[in-house]
């Protein structure tokens, strides 16, 4: 797998785990912490999350 292919997989990991848990709570009521679990998301850093986490919630507000 490419860089590009494992970024775009850890991207849609983390959309599937924010869709997923949004179903229960509102999305900003959602952590970084309960998002990277859900993802398993594991070995990574939050900012490496949040970065991840910042390219998808424009896409969702559109």
């Amino acid at each position: 797998m490419t860089p590009q292919e494992v970024k775009k997989q850890k991207l849609t990991d983390i959309f599937y785990a924010l869709m997923e848990l949004g179903r229960d709570k509102p999305i900003m009521d959602i952590g970084v912490a309960e998002l990277c679990r859900n993802a398993k998301y594991q070995g990574h850093t939050t900012t490496n999350a949040l970065a991840h986490l910042n390219k998808l919630l424009p896409i969702m507000s559109s």
